[in-house]
């Protein structure tokens, strides 16, 4: 009750400091596929759209040539398939069958008869809904195997980049945004050396005591080094840094840990260098 309370408040203020933000969230406007093909598609990309009713998966694929529709009764064990594979990422489960056969069969479900065949399409935005929010699509098998080994499975993310985006108008919305005079990336990899709180302890992948996310500073020193970017590590990455010059760049690159919060969303945070003025993350 607390927090719910808490929260009330905060929507409150947040829509009357910010009028223009509660009119977007009010808006209702679809964008058709002509829109579509002309603010969004590049002739590379394709936007594929779900919406889960209560028995029916309706899927809709766009790109600059082709229009469809997909209709299909939500499969029984949909959730059960999400929820079992979450679970072998979250745990690091040497499971290689295991997840082939689940990961191959969301992909039939989900793309194998929407995506067409034989094209120049190099992109995919992916506008989930539901549960499907949870699913990582890069990592859909478009092919079954029989190998042990991981790095051998022909994973979705090998023949498309792949986006995602709340929805179509949302993302129109976006590209709208002028991005004139500012520079290209700033990326943060923040490290946690000191105890973090109770909560985030028991929730956070922590192995050997250690906190920091294996990988993280040379992922975005590299990525800083591609396009010559601003990048703050270990302990300049943090949470008032990042508000100060958030908006003074194109591109964030944010390589920390995270948590959601299923119940509560608005509770759900970004976990930058812990200092005093860590209050909000």
């Amino acid at each position: 009750v607390q927090y719910s309370t808490a929260l009330e408040r905060l929507v409150d203020t947040i829509n009357a400091q910010y009028p223009k933000l509660q009119q977007m969230r009010q808006q209702t406007n679809l964008l058709n596929v002509s829109q579509l093909r002309s603010d969004i598609l590049a002739k590379n990309q394709a936007l594929i759209q779900y919406h889960i009713g209560d028995s029916t998966l309706v899927t809709y694929y766009v790109d600059q040539n082709t229009f469809k529709t997909q209709s299909q009764a939500i499969p029984d064990r949909l959730v059960d398939h999400i929820e079992q594979i979450r679970e072998l990422l979250v745990k690091r489960q040497n499971e290689p069958q295991q997840f082939t056969n689940l990961s191959t069969q969301l992909y039939d479900w989900l793309l194998k008869e929407i995506l067409p065949k034989n094209t120049a399409i190099e992109r995919l935005i992916i506008v989930p809904d539901d549960v499907l929010a949870y699913l990582p699509f890069e990592l859909l098998l478009t092919k079954p195997s029989r190998s042990n080994n991981f790095n051998q499975l022909h994973y979705l993310i090998k023949d498309y980049a792949i986006s995602y985006s709340y929805s179509g108008s949302i993302l129109a919305r976006q590209l709208d945004n002028t991005t004139k005079g500012k520079a290209e990336l700033v990326a943060f990899a923040p490290s946690y050396d000191k105890p973090l709180d109770p909560d985030t302890q028991v929730r956070l992948l922590v192995r050997d005591g250690k906190y920091d996310l294996p990988g993280a500073k040379a992922e975005v020193e590299a990525i800083g080094g591609l396009v010559n970017g601003q990048v703050f590590t270990g302990e300049t990455a943090t949470e008032a840094l990042f508000k100060s010059i958030a908006n003074d760049y194109r591109y964030l690159h944010l390589s920390m840990h995270g948590l959601v919060e299923d119940e509560q969303p608005m509770r759900s945070r970004l976990l930058f260098y812990e200092t005093a003025d860590s209050t909000q993350d």
